[in-house]
Order: C-alpha cells, then sequence, then structure tokens
C-alpha cells in the first residue's frame, strides 16, 4: 500500500507533464488528469486504513509529547513505559469535550470546513455519508470490527460522514461521528486511540484540545479530537507535505476554532 502511494506520487507529474506540453489531446489531458489524482488518492486512502485493538485507559496525569521507536506488537495492558502504554496515556485526563456552535456534518459536507494552513484550495474528491455503525465499518478497514463496532453501539452512534478533499496533486481526509452525547463521544475516541496506538510512529497531545495527533507506520499524519457530541479525525497523505503531522495539528486547531465559534 505504501509502495502504490509512493509509486503513483512519482508517476504523476509526468502525466500531468505530457498533458502540459500537448502530446495529449483536450479530452485526453482531462481525463489524465483525473485519473492520476483518482490513482494517487485512492493510493492515500489505501494506505491509511485503521486497524483496532483494545486498551483500558486511566485518569492520571496527561503525558507529554513522546517519539519512540515502536514495538514489534501492541496490545491490550501494554506498560506505560512503551511506546503503545504512553500513546495511549495521553488521553490520561480527559474527561470533557470542546465547545461545539456549529454542525460539522454540515460544514465537511459542504466543504466549508477550515483550510489546511498552508495548503492550495480544496476540492471534495468523494462524500459518504454513515447513517448507522455499520456503514462506518463498511468504509473503514479494522482488525477488530466486533469492537469497535461494540463501542459505536455503545456510545450511541447517530450519524457522520466521511469526506475526501483533493488539494492539488495532494489528498486529504475529515471524518466526523456523532455520538449520544460528549460523554459518549471522548468514550469513543479512548477506544479510537487504544486501536491506534500499535501503528503509529509518534503521538503528541493536542494543544488545548480533547485529543491527539500522531503520524502512523505509513507516515499519514492524523488529528483526532471531539467536540460536543462530536468525534473528528483528520487525515493527511503521506505525500502532502514534509511537516505533515505539524500540519494536521494546524488544521485541527482551525477546525476546533471554527466549530467553537459557530462559523
Amino acid at each position: 500500500m505504501r509502495t502504490a502511494v509512493i509509486f503513483t506520487a512519482m508517476l504523476m507529474p509526468h502525466w500531468l507533464k505530457a498533458s502540459a506540453g500537448g502530446d495529449l489531446g483536450r479530452t485526453s489531458r482531462v481525463v489524465a488528469a483525473l485519473f492520476a489524482a483518482g490513482l494517487l488518492l485512492s493510493a492515500c486512502r489505501l494506505s491509511v486504513a485503521t486497524r483496532t485493538s483494545v486498551g483500558t485507559p486511566t485518569t492520571t496525569a496527561a503525558a507529554s509529547a513522546f517519539t519512540l521507536p515502536p514495538p514489534s506488537t501492541g496490545f491490550a495492558g501494554a506498560p506505560a513505559t512503551d511506546f503503545v502504554g504512553s500513546c495511549r496515556h495521553l488521553l490520561d485526563g480527559v474527561a470533557t469535550a470542546a465547545p461545539l456552535a456549529a454542525d460539522p456534518v454540515a460544514l465537511v459536507t459542504s466543504d466549508r470546513l477550515a483550510p489546511i494552513p498552508g495548503a492550495a484550495a480544496r476540492s471534495v474528491f468523494m462524500t459518504r455519508p454513515l447513517a448507522r455503525p455499520e456503514d462506518y465499518l463498511a468504509e473503514s478497514t479494522v482488525e477488530h470490527p466486533d469492537v469497535r463496532l461494540a463501542a459505536l453501539r455503545r456510545d450511541g452512534f447517530q450519524n457522520g460522514v466521511m469526506v475526501d478533499f483533493n488539494i492539488g496533486s495532494q489528498a486529504a481526509s475529515a471524518y466526523v461521528l456523532r455520538f449520544a452525547g460528549p460523554a459518549e463521544a471522548v468514550d469513543y475516541m479512548r477506544v479510537h486511540v487504544d486501536d491506534v496506538c500499535p501503528i503509529a510512529l509518534s503521538a503528541d497531545r493536542l494543544d488545548g484540545l480533547p485529543g491527539i495527533s500522531y503520524l502512523r507506520d505509513d507516515h499519514a499524519a492524523r488529528a483526532i479530537f471531539v467536540a460536543g457530541n462530536t468525534e473528528v479525525n483528520l487525515e493527511l497523505c503521506p505525500c502532502f507535505d514534509a511537516e505533515t503531522a505539524a500540519t494536521v495539528r494546524g488544521w485541527a486547531a482551525a477546525v476546533a476554532a471554527q466549530l467553537a465559534s459557530g462559523r
């Protein structure tokens, strides 16, 4: 999957160069550009599929940022001295959600979500409404779907949406999941974080927000946080830029501010 991203990213400039240089007809240039963008986004989407495992959060003081070599395997109850355990402890002390004064589903589906800092103008590539927990699982690759499904049902999943964006030759995604209330959204976020820690290269608590940012083992950058009754999950393709981890944190801060302001 990681190879697919690299291969597609390498080929795209050649396809676009051929188009710009007149080597293709007008229709062929349009088709080539769309085909290249679609392949890149598909490769990025495949490379950032989510896996699942289970952990038990605690309520001690929040851990600081860290970057440690990940272990070969991760499992429930990993001691806090290893990477997986330390990653899972980043949410220690998180009990409340960030303010929510705007409808994140409406913002995402209408492409009015706060822009990515420093990025070019974006366009919506694909939108997938999520009416049931099963709809989310159908759109996600998870190792233990029964664990995720149980959490979605327990926390009163209401609805959500998954949107993919094109940003020039790059790609990004936003996932919005709404639950019965803020406490339920925080509970689900803990399950989510437990899922991703075993496949993270680095992780950090988001500044001023109930959530984390992390860099996956395929170098896709993500930020997860809760606002009101909603979990927001932002993702940048690993080909986005050289500072994807910092960029996704900035995007999360911008989105959180937008949700709090109601604009």
